[in-house]
């Protein structure tokens, strides 16, 4: 039978879980009401686009320690947080490439889209297994430098 310190621990897991949800759709709301109040046309800045890239690059390695140094049920809540932002931000990535003209993205959107597909299950708990681990260890930066590559050569 369980204890009443099993139930608080439950209890103070279920909390930082719900609180770590509302945190991801409330910054992603905010993302979305600022990118659709927008009502620029103007081709984004190529700092803007390397910036993102650099939150890419920051949040999958942060997600390949977090699943390599620590597989406990309580860090189940950042896996989905950081999963759901590297989504948001190849989602973001690639809206924002759109400006471009088609001749020099052409090689960095299919990136990107593959990308997007794959990253698209990341509120799925089997997302995150050894699978996934091993990407983040090898393809998934090599991915990433090449589109920072191509951004880096827009003009």
């Amino acid at each position: 039978m369980k204890n009443s310190n099993d139930h608080q621990d439950s209890d103070l897991q279920l909390a930082a879980a719900a609180t770590l949800m509302t945190l991801s759709v409330s910054l992603r709301c905010a993302h979305d009401f600022q990118y659709y109040r927008s009502q620029s046309t103007e081709t984004p800045a190529i700092q803007k686009l390397e910036k993102t890239v650099k939150r890419l690059i920051s949040n999958t390695e942060s997600l390949h320690n977090l699943l390599t140094q620590l597989d406990e049920p309580e860090a189940r809540p950042f896996h989905y947080i950081l999963g759901r932002t590297i989504h948001n931000d190849l989602e973001t990535l690639h809206r924002d490439l759109l400006f471009f003209d088609a001749d020099q993205i052409i090689d960095i959107i299919p990136l990107i889209d593959s990308e997007r597909r794959f990253w698209r299950e990341y509120n799925m708990d089997r997302f995150y297994n050894p699978g996934l681990i091993r990407r983040l260890g090898h393809e998934i930066p090599a991915v990433l430098k090449q589109i920072r590559h191509g951004i880096s050569h827009l003009n």
